[in-house]
């Protein structure tokens, strides 16, 4: 009980600011308990769809933009950044099949996980976020990609959507950040259903935290 109360509190924290909404809002708290039902869903398709061979599985991906799929398959990432959204623990092998076997794997990583001494705070939703990042050695002067894998009404189809970023986010650094948390907003607006991230992002709900909140009293 205590483990779904604390991830249930982290995703009204983190839909609040999403919605901008306050948490405790009747939007935010119906929001709320659909991600939790879509937990099982997500979880139960993502493991039919992994038990597929590559080609059936290929079938039932739909690029989100097929010219950005080909600029990726030109210059393959290093480094697949992502979010827990849909149908993430797919994401490497579905992206593999997608750019063929010329290059090693890019290395996965979960921006909504625990910091390990890489944290970046980063504006998102106009309030400063603590996301997990790849050690910096990693990510320097590297191809690197924002990355997600959601599931289609239906819950038996897929969609790859994928954004390159700026080629180095210490040397084009403003670039490389915002190209980052415009991908990032983007696909938690349109697939905030299916977000099953269980760390709070932010470190106090938005009606604490953004002004026009504060201005009202909230």
């Amino acid at each position: 009980m205590g483990e779904s109360s604390g991830l249930a509190a982290a995703i009204r924290l983190n839909l609040s600011y999403v919605l901008h909404e306050p948490s405790t809002s009747q939007a935010t708290g119906a929001l709320v308990r659909q991600v939790l039902a879509n937990r099982r869903r997500i979880a139960a398709a993502t493991r039919r769809l992994s038990m597929l061979p590559d080609l059936a599985l290929l079938t039932r991906v739909v690029p989100r933009d097929p010219h950005r799929l080909w600029e990726v398959q030109a210059e393959p990432p290093h480094t697949l950044l992502t979010l827990h959204l849909g149908a993430w623990p797919l994401l490497g092998r579905v992206v593999a099949l997608h750019l063929g076997q010329q290059q090693p794997p890019a290395a996965l990583y979960l921006l909504d996980d625990e910091p390990a001494g890489h944290g970046l705070d980063l504006s998102l939703f106009r309030a400063p976020a603590r996301l997990a990042l790849p050690p910096a050695a990693l990510i320097g002067r590297q191809r690197s990609c924002f990355a997600t894998l959601v599931f289609r009404p239906g819950w038996r189809t897929l969609l790859l959507d994928l954004t390159p970023l700026a080629a180095d986010p210490f040397e084009a650094r403003e670039q490389w950040v915002a190209s980052l948390a415009s991908a990032l907003e983007a696909a938690i607006r349109d697939f905030c259903d299916q977000w099953l991230g269980m760390r709070a992002l932010w470190e106090v709900p938005a009606e604490r935290a953004l002004p026009e909140f504060r201005a009202e009293g909230s």
